[in-house]
């Protein structure tokens, strides 16, 4: 199958679609299948080779510039520049569908034209959604429009198969042509198990990209209830995101907090399992509201990779997949409360974090595995291009 990825992709590294792609489509490309991404993102990766592994990665070259008009102008054009180098090669290629992630409608246009021109198939993959707090002007903002669009419109009208990353997705679409692929890991390496956990001492950690979608604050609030006079400790590691993470060191600074709470920089998805090793248990807590319940977090699965049970927020859907105090603990709200009673059970129950290591890797690899998910993604593609054949 020949497979053309069309969108503003920060690919092989960046962002955390571009770690949940770089897993899936390392499996897919096993499994004697074509992968081509035309990257409509304006000079991203210029300085790296235009293939990775048996991918091939157009790229657009477009400078970026200081003056803001030209800016916006250069991120349109990078838009459409993937018309071009799309058809130069689907002459040579055919390819059998094309696959996107919710974009923005500039991203959209293209895709649509070619899709319409070569009579190729468009599967849409959406991996969250935005509510309106998430604009600053809410209705007023450009942005919310473009989204609601995407959602409502092009959703129905254009695309011809959608890749939901929860279930709350595919429900509001209702559409037979959609299937739920949730975050994706590599679980071919079973990670060490801690035979030997010192409960004077245990280690919490996250991993990520601190925001205020992330409930981090909150999980050190609920830290520093939970370790007084004690000597456990919080491992804090990821880039700032819009100076979150200047909240946070502000917070350990005026409360005394550094001698048990250590932040670390950012760590590359390959050096985690060395830099996580002696952590015990990782934290995954995030608000409820309707982003929580229409996207879910690619950390799971690279949680899960690194064999170490979860402290997760019951959003969409945790219950689906976990089970409370087998394979994760689930906490009912993010309130700093909810988290300390969380860090109080594995205090008290430090003999259970063994046996939910182990637990937690198999769901993994029964449920998030990129083996099994990008199987799954190539029956369904197949679907969708036999519908649209007939």
């Amino acid at each position: 199958m020949n497979i053309a990825l069309i969108g503003a992709l920060k690919f092989p590294y960046g962002s955390s679609t571009a770690s949940r792609y770089r897993f899936l489509f390392n499996e897919i490309v096993s499994s004697d299948n074509q992968i081509d991404i035309y990257n409509q993102y304006p000079n991203y990766l210029t300085d790296n080779p235009s293939s990775y592994g048996e991918i091939n990665i157009y790229n657009n070259r477009i400078m970026r510039s200081s003056n803001f008009i030209i800016r916006k102008y250069h991120l349109y054009k990078s838009s459409f520049e993937v018309i071009k180098k799309f058809e130069k090669n689907n002459k040579e290629k055919q390819y059998d569908i094309i696959w996107t992630f919710s974009n923005f409608i500039f991203h959209s246009l293209p895709i649509i034209y070619l899709s319409k021109k070569h009579s190729i198939p468009v599967v849409n993959e959406i991996m969250d959604w935005f509510s309106e707090n998430e604009f600053s002007l809410k209705y007023f903002d450009p942005h919310f429009f473009d989204h609601t669009i995407q959602m409502k419109f092009l959703n129905n009208f254009f695309w011809d198969g959608i890749i939901a990353i929860n279930s709350n997705i595919k429900e509001y679409y209702g559409n037979q042509n959609c299937c739920v692929i949730p975050s994706i890991g590599n679980f071919d390496n079973s990670p060490k198990v801690d035979l030997e956990i010192n409960p004077k001492e245990i280690k919490f950690g996250y991993f990520g990209t601190p925001s205020y979608k992330d409930g981090v604050l909150e999980m050190v609030k609920g830290f520093e209830l939970f370790n007084k006079n004690k000597g456990h400790k919080l491992i804090i590691a990821g880039q700032d995101n819009r100076g979150y993470l200047n909240n946070i060191k502000k917070y350990i600074k005026q409360n005394n907090l550094h001698e048990f709470i250590e932040l670390k920089g950012f760590i590359p998805q390959e050096k985690l399992l060395e830099k996580f090793k002696g952590v015990n248990v990782l934290v995954l807590n995030r608000p409820i509201q309707k982003l929580s319940n229409f996207s879910f977090p690619q950390k799971v699965a690279e949680y899960l990779m690194l064999g170490k049970p979860i402290i997760i927020t019951n959003f969409n859907d945790i219950n689906h997949y976990f089970d409370h105090k087998k394979n994760a603990y689930i906490i009912d709200s993010n309130r700093p409360k909810s988290i300390l009673r969380a860090f109080e059970y594995f205090e008290k129950n430090f003999n259970e974090i063994t046996k939910m290591q182990k637990s937690a890797f198999e769901i993994g690899k029964n449920i998030f595995s990129a083996k099994k998910n990008s199987e799954k993604i190539l029956k369904f593609f197949a679907k969708v291009i036999n519908n649209y054949k007939q």
